[in-house]
């Protein structure tokens, strides 16, 4: 759980007593708020609910994202194991408090992505994860919030998540949409840089800067796609991507499986006529598009 009997019992009563909350150190802040999430995804009490989003925002206040992310690793492994061990994505319960308040990018996303891989009581139901996130993204106003949220769902990479986030849909303004693209922009997989294209092939007509934006990102995707290997998703070409949902349902090593892996050249000549065609259809100089040409070669 949260440790010994004793630490067990000392934050418990914490947990009890929110008038103490301001004023123990952050380290024991820390804990405590590491240990409300593991017990409320044990115990999955609702009665839990309304002192830990109490708790959260103390956490909020006091802590810093590096240390809130932290926790939400911690909690994230926690939830993994545990659905693993159970067989049910209902461990995920605790990530959802990450993701509707916090107010990180870094922690939002990711715990919109493990939501993703995760949630969902049935093996079946390939989809429960990530369209719980999406219809959460979908019914809050907070734009911010809800852009961080699809892009943890981007950020997963496979070609069926992809396929159901399009620019028309999302009803995000012009500068929260500019920054999807941008958080789009590290992953070198096929899906995410067809997700790219599309999204300019959509603008084109309507808003030039916002097809720039998406090329620009596309062009991006390309420059980490041959670089640095110490980058996790670096210098490997643009890959094909598939992943098994939920993640749980099936063994560590099976959820994520490789495709082809697209030098930046072959993925260029295969897009090629789709950039001549953006090309073309440009008012503004210089032409992104063809720009672009040059960095596919």
């Amino acid at each position: 759980m949260a440790g010994g009997g004793s630490d067990f019992q000392r934050l418990e009563h914490l947990s009890q007593h929110p008038d103490q909350w301001e004023t123990i150190s952050e380290v024991e802040l820390t804990q405590l708020f590491n240990h409300a999430m593991l017990i409320y995804g044990m115990t999955q009490d609702a009665e839990r609910m309304e002192p830990l989003g109490a708790l959260y925002a103390v956490a909020l206040n006091r802590l810093s994202a590096a240390d809130r992310l932290r926790v939400f690793s911690s909690v994230s492994v926690w939830a993994e194991q545990r659905a693993r061990k159970t067989s049910s994505g209902g461990c995920a319960l605790p990530l959802f408090p990450f993701m509707a308040l916090d107010d990180d990018y870094q922690i939002v996303s990711s715990a919109a992505l493990s939501i993703g891989e995760l949630w969902g009581a049935d093996s079946d139901d390939d989809w429960c994860g990530r369209a719980t996130v999406f219809s959460h993204a979908m019914g809050i106003t907070d734009h911010t919030r809800r852009c961080s949220m699809l892009a943890g769902l981007v950020a997963l990479g496979d070609e069926p998540t992809l396929a159901q986030i399009s620019r028309t849909d999302l009803n995000l303004p012009r500068q929260e949409r500019m920054a999807l693209l941008g958080h789009a922009s590290p992953f070198p997989y096929v899906a995410v840089a067809e997700f790219l294209l599309r999204w300019a092939e959509d603008a084109v007509n309507e808003d030039e800067e916002e097809m720039a934006a998406a090329l620009g990102a596309l062009g991006h995707l390309a420059k980490v796609a041959t670089g640095d290997k110490s980058n996790i998703y670096a210098g490997r070409g643009i890959c094909e991507l598939q992943r098994r949902y939920p993640a749980w349902a099936y063994p560590q090593d099976e959820v994520i499986s490789w495709g082809r892996s697209w030098s930046v050249a072959e993925f260029g000549a295969e897009i090629r006529p789709r950039l001549e065609l953006l090309a073309s259809r440009e008012q503004q100089e210089p032409k992104i598009a063809m720009g672009l040409m040059k960095v596919f070669v």
